[in-house]
């Protein structure tokens, strides 16, 4: 309500006054047989706070237009950034593949607690699954495939079985094998 009553304030501060005809008192039977009519600023016929509550309906269409469209740009919007750690001594390498063809670098792994990071900014996200492959001696061992969208950061840790596992995320959206949203 408060928000109403704030577009109401300002759009009356753009409206021109009430006009200043001389106000009859009359009495109840008058009232009854002819009711009240709001002075009118010209000769339309419709008063001032009529004419406010049409301009206050119409903004407020605006902004909620303008909220939407907001949003869809919002929603559309995509920041993703992929960390693959290794949690193991084993010698591997790894490579992300984001929905719109862009691959990272085919990263090396031979300790544990190396990390690299992908971050792919696109305004196609979640048209298509990310693809996490690691990849023994050369050769393919494993590739999993995540729905990721929004903004927002995801960890996959390789362990001794060379699977990428995803082991938190922050503020992107998930389908899939997904870990739970960490706290910030």
């Amino acid at each position: 309500m408060l928000f109403a009553d704030l577009l109401v304030v300002i759009y009356s501060s753009f409206l021109p006054a009430p006009s200043s005809e001389p106000q009859i008192e009359r009495s109840a039977a008058a009232r009854a047989v002819a009711p009240r009519t709001l002075p009118t600023t010209s000769g339309s016929g419709f008063g001032w706070r009529h004419r406010r509550n049409i301009l206050v309906m119409r903004f407020s269409l605006f902004l909620l237009a303008l909220f939407a469209v907001g949003l869809v740009a919002l929603a559309s919007a995509c920041d993703i950034i992929v960390h693959v750690k290794s949690d193991t001594d084993k010698k591997f390498s790894a490579q992300v593949l984001a929905p719109n063809g862009k691959k990272s670098d085919k990263w090396n792994y031979s300790h544990k607690k190396e990390r690299n990071t992908f971050q792919q900014k696109a305004s196609e996200c979640g048209l298509k699954d990310w693809e996490i492959s690691t990849f023994e001696n050369g050769k393919l061992n494993s590739t999993v495939k995540v729905s990721l969208n929004g903004i927002g950061r995801v960890t996959y840790l390789v362990g001794d079985n060379l699977i990428p596992t995803m082991k938190d995320r922050q503020g992107a959206i998930c389908n899939g094998q997904c870990a739970p949203l960490s706290p910030k």
